[in-house]
Formats: structure tokens, sequence, C-alpha cells
């Protein structure tokens, strides 16, 4: 390969440069774009609804129990004995209703509304 000048560099970049693409971009590229946009968006919301969702029940849930156990300690000694007794059926119910919703979320949602590839 033969070195070439600034000059014959230079030409060569501007003939390069000028040619045109042989495709421009598809019709439907700004809508495209904007869809995705929306997509990520309400994946965005929707994660930040099902926490503060969590938030409000696991708050609701303590003052239940402490004004059961304010009002009428012995139904308040109860319900934790509920709770440690089947603690893990809460933790994994809670757990699965993340994974649905997460799931639903990721392979379903994404995939049924996915713009077809051209």
């Amino acid at each position: 390969m033969k070195k070439m000048n600034d000059e014959e560099l230079q030409k060569l970049l501007f003939d390069v440069l000028s040619t045109e693409p042989a495709e421009g971009l598809p019709y439907d590229f700004s809508a495209r774009v904007t869809r995705r946009v929306q997509a990520k968006t309400r994946q965005n919301s929707e994660l930040r609804l099902y926490i503060i969702a969590i938030a409000v029940v696991s708050i609701v849930i303590t003052l239940i129990y402490g004004l059961f156990f304010l009002l009428k300690p012995q139904l308040g000694s109860g319900i934790l004995t509920i709770t440690t007794d089947y603690k893990w059926t809460f933790v994994l119910g809670i757990f699965g209703f993340l994974t649905i919703q997460y799931l639903d979320q990721v392979l379903l949602k994404s995939t049924f509304f996915k713009s077809p590839k051209r």
C-alpha cells in the first residue's frame, strides 16, 4: 500500500463522505423510537407502583397489628403466633406475586407489544 499525502487522504475522505448511503432510515423509525421510549418509561413507572404498593400494604399490616396489640393483647399475640408459624407461606406468596409481575412485564408485554422487525 502506497503512502498518501494529506491532500490525497482528504480528497478520498471527502469522496467517501459525499456518497449517500444505499438505504435510508425506515419510514416508521421515529414511531419505533417513540414506542420504545414509552415502553421503558411505562416499565419504570410500573416498577415504582409495585414498590409503593408493597410499602403501603406493609405499613397497613403493621398498623393493624399494632392496633390489635394495643386494644386486645391476646389477639395481637395470636396473630404474631400465626405469622411466625406460616412465615414461609407469606414470604413465598409475596415472592411468587413479585415473580409473576416481573415475568409479565419482561417476557409477555415486551414480546406481544414489540414492533415487527423489518
